[in-house]
């Protein structure tokens, strides 16, 4: 079985940028985010950079207490078997910010939508869509909203941002799986009949097959003449005899 592919364009924003995607609002896609600032006497390892939950790049969302916004369009297929939207959200460095997601029809009305607190680690959230949605275009939107906290200092007040973060946004749609359809291909065959070849029989008229295998010799030749001419023969005989009887009678009557 191959890898689930997603329908969404660039759900993991492995093209560097927000393609395909509307926006509105800060939104930017990086490949690491340090959020920490103003500080003096705390090291960067307290606040580490955020990094992508896989691949090279993920998003950042909203900034300073402005929401930012990005949305994409996709329709599923009619005959769809199931769909599942997932998404991987995360907040940095702390607890706080928000998160909206949100599922229109296309008549701009709520299929689903979420608001909840983001957390530091990464956390997927998994949603099975309802199948009479199937066969429409379904709007998929989120919404990040960072704020600005402050933490008091010694010596200074040290500012960080907590904002949301968006990676491996992802549609899965099952389709039935399409049978071939079978042709019965009939193939006509031909059933010739074949008469067995017979051996003629040589004719029986003639002298007996036997006395040409060679050359005939005067023998031969005598028995040839005798067998040819002995119908003739007797025919002839026949008749003379005939003719002898016929002269008898005739003398007898006169």
């Amino acid at each position: 079985m191959g890898e689930e592919k997603s329908i969404l364009t660039n759900g993991d924003f492995e093209a560097g940028r927000l393609r395909a995607w509307g926006v509105e609002g800060p939104a930017k896609v990086v490949k690491t985010y340090i959020v920490w600032g103003n500080i003096s006497q705390m090291e960067a390892t307290d606040f580490p950079a955020a990094v992508p939950h896989s691949g090279e790049y993920f998003l950042v969302l909203g900034d300073e207490n402005v929401a930012g916004t990005i949305s994409q369009s996709v329709k599923i297929h009619e005959n769809a078997t199931r769909a599942v939207i997932s998404f991987w959200y995360s907040c940095t460095p702390t607890t706080g910010s928000k998160l909206s997601f949100w599922i229109n029809d296309e008549e701009g009305m709520p299929v689903r939508s979420v608001n909840f607190i983001g957390i530091m680690a990464w956390k997927e959230l998994t949603y099975v869509i309802d199948p009479k949605y199937f066969g429409q275009k379904l709007t998929i939107g989120f919404q990040g909203e960072g704020i600005t906290n402050y933490q008091a200092m010694a010596d200074e007040r040290m500012r960080y941002e907590c904002l949301m973060l968006l990676d491996d946004v992802s549609l899965i749609v099952d389709e039935p799986i399409s049978t071939p359809t079978s042709t019965a291909t009939t193939t006509s065959t031909k059933i010739t009949t074949t008469t067995p070849l017979t051996e003629t029989p040589p004719s029986r008229t003639g002298p007996p097959i036997g006395l040409f295998l060679k050359a005939p010799g005067p023998f031969e030749i005598a028995i040839i003449l005798l067998v040819s001419w002995t119908p003739i023969a007797i025919a002839v005989l026949y008749r003379s005899r005939k003719m002898r009887e016929q002269k008898s009678r005739v003398k007898v009557n006169s």
